[in-house]
C-alpha cells in the first residue's frame, strides 16, 4: 500500500538539483491532523468549494487595459498607419496576453475546478472518490518559485495517489480540512 513516505520518495526524484541543493522537500500532513478537533459545526448536506471569484475578478479587470491597447491598434490597422507591421506585431502581442490571462484565469483545467464532498464520496472534477475506498487525504505543501503551492493529496486503497492543485482556492487549509474530516466522519 502506498504510504505517505513511498509518495514523499517519489516526489523527491522528481526534484531538480537546484532543490535538492537548497533542501526544497514537499511537507504533507494529513487534514486530521490540520482540521484538529472537529467542531459542532453543521456542513449540511453537500458543501462545494470553487476557485476564487475574486481572482477572476482581478482578471477581468486585469484584462480591460490590454484589451483597449488591442482596440486602439486595430483602429490603426483598419486605417492603414504608416508602420503597419510595428501595429500588427502590437496586434497579435495584445492578442497573445489578452489570451493567456484568460485562459489562465477561466479555462485552465489544471486550476480551475470544483470540489464536492458529502456524506458518500468527495467529487473533483468528474472524478468521485468514496469515502470506503480512501485511506487517508493530506495536504502537501511545496514551494514552487517564490510560491507556497498547495495540493490535495487523496491515498486510496489501490495504491494510487491523486493529487490536486489547489492554486486558484483561497479556502484555508484549516477550513479545507475540516470540511473533509466533517463528511469522511459522517458517511
Amino acid at each position: 500500500m502506498t504510504s505517505r513516505n513511498d509518495f514523499i520518495k517519489s516526489e523527491e526524484l522528481k526534484m531538480t538539483w537546484w532543490e535538492k541543493l537548497t533542501m526544497n522537500f514537499p511537507g504533507i500532513r494529513s487534514t486530521k491532523s490540520i482540521a484538529g478537533a472537529l467542531k459542532s459545526k453543521r456542513w449540511g448536506k453537500e458543501k462545494i468549494i470553487r476557485p476564487s471569484r475574486s481572482l477572476q475578478v482581478f482578471s477581468i479587470a486585469l484584462v480591460l487595459l490590454p484589451a483597449y491597447v488591442w482596440m486602439w491598434i486595430l483602429k490603426l490597422l483598419l486605417e492603414y498607419t504608416f508602420p503597419f507591421l510595428v501595429f500588427l506585431f502590437g496586434f497579435f502581442m495584445m492578442s497573445f496576453i489578452i489570451y493567456l490571462i484568460l485562459r489562465n484565469s477561466f479555462f485552465n483545467k489544471r486550476y480551475i475546478y470544483t470540489i464536492r464532498v458529502n456524506r458518500d464520496a468527495i467529487s473533483i472534477r468528474k472524478n468521485k472518490f468514496y469515502w470506503r475506498d480512501i485511506v487517508e487525504t493530506c495536504i502537501m505543501y511545496k514551494y514552487e518559485g517564490r510560491t507556497m503551492n498547495k495540493y490535495l493529496l487523496i491515498f486510496r486503497k489501490d495504491e494510487i495517489v491523486e493529487k490536486f492543485d489547489l492554486y486558484k482556492f483561497s479556502i484555508s487549509d484549516k477550513k479545507l480540512s475540516e470540511i473533509i474530516e466533517y463528511y469522511k466522519a459522517n458517511n
